[in-house]
């Protein structure tokens, strides 16, 4: 899993935050496996932090839209 962020937000959130964030996600991930029994369909999961977006978060397949003020 690799996160992708512009250099401006990048100065702005911590490492450790960053690492917290990749296991929640993979632990999610887990949890919906074995409750289900079923594996993340998709080829791969981008969750992408837009400014000025206009709701708090919107999910797709295979990626997550969430407003980036909800990152800082």
């Amino acid at each position: 899993m690799s996160i992708f962020l512009r250099k401006s937000v990048l100065k702005r959130v911590s490492p450790e935050y960053l690492q917290e964030m990749f296991l929640v996600i993979e632990a999610g991930m887990r949890f919906f496996k074995d409750l289900f029994g079923i594996s993340y369909p998709f080829s791969k999961y981008d969750q992408l932090f837009a400014p000025e977006f206009s709701s708090g978060a919107m999910e797709n397949a295979g990626a997550v839209f969430i407003k980036e003020s909800m990152l800082l």
